[in-house]
């Protein structure tokens, strides 16, 4: 907690550290109001995230960014075979280099800018109907988030509100059912067009996002294969 504090640039925990005798109750009292401070909205007021670790190599700026902010992943072109997801940018290029990532490679410039305009352009945001959309939601695994930690530098990239997901750490339920019902009602034209389906995530958000559900994993396999079977005009017999 108080490496998180030191990274978010909030209070210092030496700051808030309770008056008692009691370790248990100290304890308790810091943890409060570490959750208080991991859970309520970011500010970047006054923030300053110059590194401190005098080996980094990346340098940070903050400017209004053209357009709307959308982008192409990199590694796509019409020599492949991709998803091509469009990316919603806040931030260009990335200074985390973990060690899996491939993208990485393709940031050649050492600077990370950040997006000043990002904040409305988000609350602006509109979902067309007639387009399709590659949507996923921020999943960290515990590797990623220890080796952030591990780093002596100013950042608010962990500063948010974390639930166990399957052995990773992701957004609450909550903000996981308000952006995918969202995300399912703005395409309500094609409810009965198309399959739509939650990858990797939590049965319980089915019923809550969707109106439904499948009880075994066989029963949304099938309701998947009989949809796309149906599509390509092909007979699907069940194993």
């Amino acid at each position: 907690m108080a490496n998180d504090f030191e990274m978010w640039r909030e209070k210092n925990i030496n700051q808030i550290w309770p008056e008692h005798t009691h370790s248990k109750v100290i304890l308790q009292r810091i943890t409060k109001i570490y959750n208080e401070v991991k859970n309520k909205p970011k500010s970047y007021d006054g923030f300053d995230p110059s590194i401190l670790r005098s080996e980094q190599k990346f340098s940070f700026t903050t400017k209004p960014k053209e357009g709307f902010g959308l982008g192409m992943c990199p590694v796509a072109s019409e020599g492949t075979r991709c998803c091509k997801i469009i990316t919603f940018d806040a931030v260009e290029s990335c200074g985390f280099d973990c060690s899996y990532c491939t993208i990485q490679s393709f940031y050649k410039e050492e600077k990370i800018t950040f997006d000043s305009g990002f904040k409305d352009k988000l609350r602006n945001i509109q979902l067309d109907s007639n387009k399709t959309y590659h949507i996923g939601t921020l999943t960290f695994i515990k590797p990623v988030i220890n080796k952030l930690r591990q780093r002596n530098f100013n950042s608010k990239i962990l500063q948010m509100p974390f639930d166990n997901a399957a052995g990773k750490a992701s957004y609450p339920l909550s903000i996981k059912e308000e952006m995918f019902k969202y995300a399912y009602e703005s395409f309500k034209p094609w409810h009965k067009k198309v399959f739509f389906y939650l990858c990797m995530e939590d049965h319980s958000l089915w019923k809550k996002c969707f109106g439904y559900e499948y009880y075994a994993n066989v029963d949304l396999e099938r309701a998947m294969v009989s949809s796309y079977c149906e599509k390509t005009e092909m007979q699907y017999i069940y194993s």
